[in-house]
């Protein structure tokens, strides 16, 4: 099988926990941990993290219109840097 030479895949790392109880921010650490450790398809190819996106703590996600700054954040640095080709998230 031959090993893929290409560049690295620019990423970003968006992590979020749903709850700030005891606790929470492990759970982030954990989901960073796990992103991390992702590795795309393509056999030999690896991410390259350019930015974390880690601190909407506490944010539902079921809930519509909730703020979540770093999200917001994450969008908003998409389309001004145009810098990374994915977004890698592993929630609990």
């Amino acid at each position: 099988m031959t090993k893929c030479t290409t560049q690295p895949i620019k990423a970003v790392a968006y992590c979020r926990k749903s709850t700030s109880e005891d606790g929470a921010e492990q759970s982030i650490r954990d989901q960073l941990r796990r992103i991390r450790e992702l590795r795309p398809a393509v056999d030999g190819a690896r991410y390259e993290i350019v930015r974390v996106y880690d601190n909407d703590l506490g944010v539902p996600g079921w809930k519509r219109g909730a703020a979540r700054p770093d999200y917001h954040r994450l969008v908003e640095d998409i389309r001004k840097h145009k810098d990374v080709q994915a977004i890698l998230n592993k929630s609990t």
